[in-house]
């Protein structure tokens, strides 16, 4: 059994739109948050030579800025002034009798120094980095639409036509080739048929799935929640439309896909997300490739309250130091009044998210022993990449240390989204509900 671990990389267009609270600040916390961070793992991990095959999708305008020469000018205040913020909180502290907490402005200018030092030797930022990274083979990059737009609800074809043909050309022009997958925004879906969302909306009958979009600009696969999957049907349903039911599998050859024929059974089939579907649009375009989001190992690192992040050694997002902009606490109870939360301690953090990740390669270990069908064969765990890094400081390290434990101790096979379908093409189909 594979495992993919998907990070969706997306920011709205705010350089140029001043700083503070919705302008470059907001680019330039995720760039020292997450996105840093998160290069000099994978340059960890490579001169390591641990394979790290991470699926990281980049929308278009997020890439855009990424490449934006003002960027760069953006950047440079912004670590001046957290540097400068390190000064002053040691200082206040000494002052207010809070010695305790003058390690951690320390341990903060030190981090900040050290994350622009590694923009300063990074050809090409953040996403020269990447680049370099896909070319190499160690990760494969994703796109989306152009501006993120929600496509399913989008009031022409056209509309959701230039959206994916901009953001294709885009990828192509920043990360020098086309992406074999598309992050569809919000993991948003809607099937072939008439379309009238409310009564003031025009009626428009047979409008054409999100799939035949997807084929018709060269994408091969895309990503949904699981209640999609398990609340789609079978195929058969194309039988009934008059859609063909091919697997075009490696040199375009076709071969016939299993059906269900719902009449026939006495409980409808099993929709297992630990399996890729084809989701097949009209006659004469390529299928698409659904991967199913793994609800197991995606709630138990997404939640807040029941995973990982919420874990009390880990810092705590929600309180920060004024003037200054920086954290000096950790979670210590989720429940527990702001006030009352206990210095942070580093060490004592990065040890958890060790643990956390030797929990969840524990996690995948026993999900790949599992009894499955022959179709089981893949575990996609995606994630905002933000997660990572900027509402879990330590969740980059995280990552780092989960293909750490998956090279020393094996289980599901690490791989990208490309390589897995490659090896393994998905041999089912399914109409998808809308969602």
């Amino acid at each position: 059994m594979d495992f993919l671990l998907t990070l969706h990389s997306h920011l709205p267009w705010v350089l140029n739109h001043g700083r503070w609270p919705h302008g470059s600040d907001w680019l330039c916390e995720a760039m020292t948050d997450t996105y840093l961070p998160l290069i000099e793992v994978l340059d960890a991990l490579a001169c390591q030579e641990i394979a790290a095959p991470i699926t990281i999708g980049v929308t278009p305008v997020l890439a855009a800025q990424l490449v934006h020469p003002a960027l760069e000018s953006e950047l440079e205040p912004f670590f001046a002034q957290r540097l400068t913020a390190c000064d002053e909180a040691e200082r206040g502290f000494a002052v207010s009798g809070e010695e305790h907490l003058v390690p951690l402005a320390r341990y903060w200018r030190e981090r900040y120094a050290r994350l622009e030092r590694l923009l300063q030797r990074t050809d090409g930022g953040v996403a020269g980095a990447l680049r370099r990274h896909a070319d190499a083979g160690r990760i494969e990059l994703l796109s989306s639409a152009a501006t993120h737009g929600f496509l399913p609800l989008l009031g022409c074809e056209a509309s959701i036509a230039l959206q994916l043909a901009v953001g294709r050309a885009e990828h192509r022009r920043i990360f020098g080739r086309d992406p074999e997958g598309c992050w569809a925004p919000e993991c948003a879906y809607r099937p072939r048929g008439d379309w009238h969302p409310d009564p003031a909306a025009p009626f428009q009958a047979d409008r054409p799935g999100i799939e035949e979009h997807l084929s018709a600009h060269g994408y091969r696969y895309f990503f949904v929640d699981a209640h999609l999957a398990e609340a789609g049907r079978p195929l058969g349903l194309y039988r009934e439309a008059g859609w063909p039911e091919r697997s075009w599998r490696g040199g375009g050859e076709a071969q016939d896909l299993p059906l269900i024929d719902e009449q026939r059974v006495s409980a409808p089939a099993r929709r297992s997300p630990y399996r890729a579907y084809q989701v097949s649009p009209r006659s004469g375009q390529v299928p698409v490739t659904a991967l199913v989001r793994d609800p197991e190992s995606t709630r138990q690192v997404w939640s807040r309250h029941g995973g990982f992040p919420g874990d009390g050694a880990y810092l705590e997002f929600h309180k920060i130091r004024y003037p200054g902009g920086l954290k000096f606490w950790r979670v210590t109870s989720s429940d527990s009044d702001l006030g009352l939360k206990e210095p942070y301690e580093p060490n004592q953090a990065r040890a958890r998210a060790f643990g956390h990740a030797a929990h969840l390669h524990w996690l995948l270990w026993h999900r790949a022993q599992m009894p499955h069908d022959p179709g089981e064969s893949v575990i996609v765990a995606p994630f905002d990449t933000e997660l990572f890094g900027h509402w879990w400081f330590e969740g980059v390290d995280f990552i780092a240390d989960l293909y750490r434990h998956l090279a020393a101790r094996g289980g599901p096979n690490p791989r990208t989204a490309s390589a897995h379908l490659a090896a393994q093409p998905a041999d089912a189909a399914i109409a998808l509900a809308p969602g």
